[in-house]
């Protein structure tokens, strides 16, 4: 916890004292604004108080967090802004003025890092802002690995596949190409580029490293395997995991090509491939699968 999210805790615990007949500990922040309306470390602690206030009474209350926004852009409250963000209509204002700040300083990264914090779970907003970074950043490949699964969780999967492709090539260590490699798989899977995802996963499984990157890469390529339509490579895949040690035979990837199994008919050979692997083991989401299949 950095300075400032400490200041907006003690904010928070304030306006609680408050409430318990407690004023002395929020009142004197409360001069401090009197005296200097620009007393950032002020503002911060009112701001939490005015979050906490704004939860008991399910009224919006965002004087000091707005003038944060407008004022301090660079103050890093990091998850508390999700405290102070539990009102919808106060989100969107909230994106508003941040995207006003961030016009008013179109180069500063902490700025940029803030709006994305604080508008974390509203995909096009955060598009957005990471837009914006990428551009400030253009051969950073983290960068673009993020912006390209915003884009594939907010539906399009074209930019999602350009912006992996771009992430790829921009890639140097092994291993950070290899996973990526695996996930632009999955992501041309979804844009249609059937044959660019054999490729990528094809590659992927000749040159892992680790078993578990191998069963990534094995269920990655059933999945495509099932989208050519041969669903007897695609369960071949899957009993390739069998061999493995058990923490991979149920992974989550094994689980989503045993799922995308049971969509093309093969229940039988998953319900046989659950219970050769699953051991004492009961996963739950396992067990429904195969019961739905009774």
């Amino acid at each position: 916890m950095n300075e400032w999210q400490a200041l907006f805790e003690e904010g928070l615990v304030a306006h609680w004292s408050e409430q318990k007949g407690r004023p002395e500990r929020i009142e004197p922040y409360r001069t401090a604004i009197k005296r200097d309306p620009n007393d950032v470390r002020a503002h911060v602690v009112l701001a939490g108080a005015e979050a906490a206030r704004s939860r008991d009474t399910k009224v919006p209350d965002s004087e000091h967090l707005y003038w944060l926004i407008e004022h301090a852009p660079e103050v890093d409250l990091g998850d508390m802004w999700h405290i102070a963000l539990s009102d919808k209509d106060v989100k969107g204002e909230v994106v508003r003025r941040w995207g006003r700040a961030v016009e008013r300083h179109p180069r500063d990264h902490v700025v940029l890092a803030n709006a994305i914090k604080c508008v974390r779970g509203n995909p096009k907003a955060e598009i957005g802002f990471v837009e914006r970074w990428v551009e400030l950043e253009p051969t950073d490949a983290v960068l673009r690995q993020r912006l390209a699964r915003l884009y594939r969780s907010a539906g399009d999967a074209a930019a999602a596949y350009a912006t992996f492709e771009r992430a790829l090539a921009l890639t140097h260590s092994a291993e950070d190409c290899l996973r990526v490699s695996l996930e632009l798989a999955e992501v041309a899977r979804d844009a249609g580029e059937y044959a660019r995802a054999r490729e990528l996963a094809a590659h992927g499984l000749r040159v892992a490293q680790d078993i578990s990157t191998a069963v990534v890469a094995s269920c990655t390529l059933g999945k495509i395997m099932i989208d050519y339509g041969d669903a007897n490579a695609a369960t071949a895949q899957l009993f390739i995991c069998a061999v493995t040690p058990p923490p991979n035979r149920l992974s989550d990837a094994a689980y989503a090509l045993a799922r995308a199994l049971v969509y093309v008919g093969r229940r039988l050979e998953v319900e046989r491939y659950y219970e050769a692997c699953r051991g004492r083991e009961q996963l739950p989401k396992w067990q429904r699968l195969v019961d739905a299949l009774k």
